[in-house]
């Protein structure tokens, strides 16, 4: 039973940090669109 509780507790654990990894990520290409669109903005295109 207790090998289960920790089977289940470190499934969990690695299901947030995947999540994680994938929030941050998106939020890296989210701000490197927004300097693209920033930089392309101030040179005029």
């Amino acid at each position: 039973m207790i090998r289960r509780a920790f089977l289940l507790a470190a499934l969990i654990f690695v299901v947030f940090i995947l999540v994680g990894c994938q929030t941050v990520s998106g939020l890296g290409r989210d701000i490197t669109w927004s300097a693209e669109a920033t930089a392309n903005l101030l040179e005029g295109q």
